[in-house]
């Protein structure tokens, strides 16, 4: 994951690395890389000014804007670049309580 704006061609992150590899995989495709906040990356998908964004974890939400690779009737995680996970951590006898859906 990158600091900046900026994508490093000197020191290419391991996703950057592995997106580029599809260059040399796929005849006369070119791969220009450029980094934007999140929320921006999901509008210029929606607006069509980019062709893809990456890495962006399933949500049915944006089914509407964009496309994942399906196997049968749902995602083929077979074909995914990463797995993304998030994790809590808490004080010992601290009030912090998750239910799945929501954080008290």
């Amino acid at each position: 994951m990158g600091q900046n704006s900026e994508v490093l061609v000197d020191k290419p992150e391991a996703a950057f690395e592995l997106i580029k590899l599809i260059e040399s995989k796929v005849p006369g495709i070119k791969i220009e890389l450029v980094r934007y906040p999140w929320k921006r990356c999901l509008r210029e998908l929606k607006e069509v000014n980019v062709d893809a964004v990456f890495n962006a974890s399933f949500d049915e939400k944006r089914l509407p804007i964009g496309a994942y690779p399906w196997k049968t009737d749902s995602v083929d995680t077979d074909r995914k670049l990463t797995t993304i996970a998030y994790h809590f951590y808490k004080l010992k006898g601290s009030d912090f309580s998750w239910d799945g859906k929501s954080v008290t």
